[in-house]
């Protein structure tokens, strides 16, 4: 009997679907598919439109990192509380911030008044430098005044009021920053196990393996980095007082800040310091050219082997590429956190994809 029925039953009825059921998973799909690309979408609309906000957390998630890699190297090797060694990582990090504003603040503001006028004696001497090739336009006049070259009153007056705008809004979000990096910094383990727990339960050991991770990554880019642009501005400072240059201490400044973005920076940083010096002459140019290049070099070939030898390789297409869609994004911000953005972005891969996904299984 089973054979009979066996031979009765028709032979496609096993294998294809009858119509109402595949039209029901066929539609089945198609919602979820459009679900998922309607998720997708929203979240980056949500993340566009709150990246300032996303990014100032990412400042302050670097700067609980700093604080508690400070705090735990006073207090682990003293076996002191932690809550101490972070109090005095905070004191000491704020009393350094005031006493650079109070000894070397007047110091740069003075220089960086005297940058307007380190311009114009630059485009003097440029003027006067193609007059004598005969490069001159014909017509011009040869003694171009401040008036012509600063804006109008009124356009001075709006530049000023959005210049200050600005510096507020700066310092706002610094002290954000630096209050949610100590809040972040006081208890990092407490944050860490909120995020882990947003996980299903089969995927929080590797998300909390995965947070562990990116955070010593982060701790080690950002000492390495510090060291990094601390010896970029000591050596720029040396190098433009034995040449000469005038206002090397804002110049060296810059230089060292300017580090922290990798390859525009250095670049943005050696080509103020060589339009400053060609204010003077072109051999002073030439000679800070040179300076730049020792330091540079010092800096690519002996500092940056060794911080991405203790965290993670970065290729510099992949730094430039990140850089260029950041600035495009986020503007000044973007760049700057570019790298540190890229980095997260290449260990979370190399921790779920190379080492335990398909990639690892394909090798």
């Amino acid at each position: 009997m089973t054979d009979r029925r066996t031979e009765a039953t028709p032979a496609g009825t096993d294998d294809e679907p009858d119509g109402p059921r595949a039209a029901l998973y066929d539609w089945r799909g198609l919602i979820n598919a459009t679900l998922i690309i309607a998720g997708v979408l929203l979240a980056g609309f949500a993340v566009w439109k709150l990246s300032s906000v996303l990014l100032l957390i990412l400042c302050a998630v670097m700067v609980a990192i700093v604080l508690d890699a400070a705090a735990n190297a006073m207090t682990r090797p003293l076996g002191l509380p932690r809550w101490l060694g972070l109090a005095v990582a905070v004191t000491v990090a704020a009393s350094a911030i005031v006493s650079a504003a109070v000894f070397a603040g007047p110091t740069l503001a003075d220089q960086f008044g005297g940058v307007t006028g380190q311009a114009t004696a630059g485009l003097q001497r440029l003027q006067d430098n193609l007059a004598t090739l005969g490069l001159s336009t014909e017509g011009s006049d040869p003694d171009i005044g401040m008036k012509e070259v600063m804006p109008a009153p009124g356009g001075l007056l709006s530049s000023a009021t959005k210049a200050l705008t600005g510096l507020l809004g700066g310092l706002g979000s610094a002290l954000v920053v630096a209050v949610v990096g100590i809040y972040f910094a006081a208890s990092p383990d407490a944050y860490a196990s909120g995020l882990v727990r947003f996980a299903p339960k089969g995927k929080r050991r590797t998300l909390r393996r995965l947070v562990t991770r990116t955070g010593d990554v982060l701790r080690r880019w950002l000492i390495g980095k510090g060291i990094s642009m601390l010896i970029v501005g000591l050596l720029s400072y040396a190098g433009l007082i034995i040449l000469g240059v005038p206002l090397a201490l804002l110049l060296a400044v810059f230089a060292g800040l300017a580090a922290f973005v990798p390859f525009l920076g250095p670049v943005i940083g050696g080509l103020a310091m060589c339009l400053v010096a060609l204010s003077e002459s072109w051999q002073l140019a030439l000679w800070t050219a040179g300076l730049y290049v020792i330091v540079q070099t010092v800096e690519s070939y002996l500092l940056t082997p060794i911080i991405q030898q203790r965290t993670v390789y970065l290729l510099p297409g992949v730094v430039l590429t990140a850089q260029l869609v950041m600035g495009t994004l986020f503007g000044i911000m973007g760049v700057a956190l570019a790298t540190p953005l890229t980095a997260i972005l290449m260990t979370v891969l190399d921790e779920t994809y190379f080492r335990t996904g398909p990639a690892s299984q394909d090798a």
